[in-house]
């Protein structure tokens, strides 16, 4: 009776370990955001954080090792400037994501599946313009899209 009680425990115990250790991973490799508001969110909390990697994990994978080096210095001058920032959408405008597809795949060399692509006009600053994100949802999940330039703010952070 002892010993099935030991057993039980330390079956017990592996089972959590092993549970707890499987929803670190897949949690871990999940990036992006679920909703594009949740998107803006996380790019005002990196951009708030002076947080650069934060920044970059906005974008897909393939697309990260394209994007320019950015600068923690850029950002921290930036934020001590304008202070803590937060994106207020404007405007949105769903676009065909067909002929956008076609475009990432052949620009990126990869092979998504793109469920949609949105124009999301924001205003982040009394001071500034508005200014346009491209977004793409690939799995579920939003992604900042780079096509060789950054919109404001993060232009500002190029090194």
């Amino acid at each position: 009776m002892k010993k099935r009680k030991i057993l039980i425990i330390i079956g017990t115990t592996i089972l959590f370990c092993v549970c707890a250790v499987l929803f670190a991973v897949i949690s871990k490799s999940r990036s992006g955001y679920k909703t594009n508001n949740d998107l803006l969110k996380g790019l005002s909390k990196a951009i708030n954080n002076s947080d650069s990697q934060a920044i970059i994990k906005c974008f897909p994978d393939f697309i990260q090792e394209a994007l320019p080096t950015l600068s923690e210095d850029a950002i921290k001058d930036f934020h001590n400037k304008i202070g803590d920032i937060s994106f207020d959408v404007v405007h949105r405008n769903k676009m065909k994501s067909q002929d956008k597809e076609d475009e990432i795949n052949s620009r990126y060399n990869c092979n998504i599946k793109l469920e949609k692509y949105a124009l999301i006009t924001c205003k982040y600053n009394d001071d500034f313009s508005e200014t346009t994100f491209e977004m793409i949802k690939i799995d579920g999940r939003w992604y900042l899209y780079y096509d060789s330039h950054f919109p404001e703010p993060l232009q500002y952070f190029v090194k």
